[in-house]
């Protein structure tokens, strides 16, 4: 199961850094939640929009995101269930690769609240809490100074 879930996540960054033609929608259930910072995401159908937007905004800017996820520790809720929890570790920048990055744009805890399909394990919510934030960030993860 730790494995499965492992992939999950991975494949769920990989679409998201390389701004992929598969949908990061998909890996959601259908009432899927995405919650970062200000960012509130309610339904495939809202997630698929604010992805399909970034990545045409990311392409435009010459923007890329690098998003490392380590210390997995998943946590059965019942047979069907689990909530996972691990850090983020994102690094952002503009320009040709490779980009200089003085440090990570955003440490965050990440909360994901995942179910077994048919199709395999699907996320239900992922919540990103910014712990340190650096220049690069996103908008929406954290007040800016």
């Amino acid at each position: 199961m730790e494995t499965e879930l492992a992939a999950l996540i991975a494949d769920y960054w990989l679409r998201v850094d390389l701004r992929s033609a598969e949908p990061v929608d998909a890996l959601y259930t259908e009432d899927g939640v995405f919650r970062a910072g200000a960012l509130d995401l309610r339904g495939r159908a809202a997630i698929k929009s604010y992805f399909t937007e970034r990545n045409r905004e990311q392409a435009a800017l010459g923007r890329s995101t690098r998003h490392l996820q380590t210390n997995l520790h998943v946590q059965p809720l019942d047979p069907e269930r689990v909530l996972c929890r691990s850090t983020v570790l994102v690094f952002a920048g503009t320009g040709d690769l490779p980009m200089r990055s003085p440090i990570p744009a955003t440490l965050a805890d990440a909360e994901d609240e995942c179910v077994r399909t048919p199709g395999g394990w699907r996320f239900r919510s992922r919540r990103l809490t910014a712990v340190v934030v650096g220049p690069t960030a996103a908008g929406f993860v954290a007040p800016r100074d």
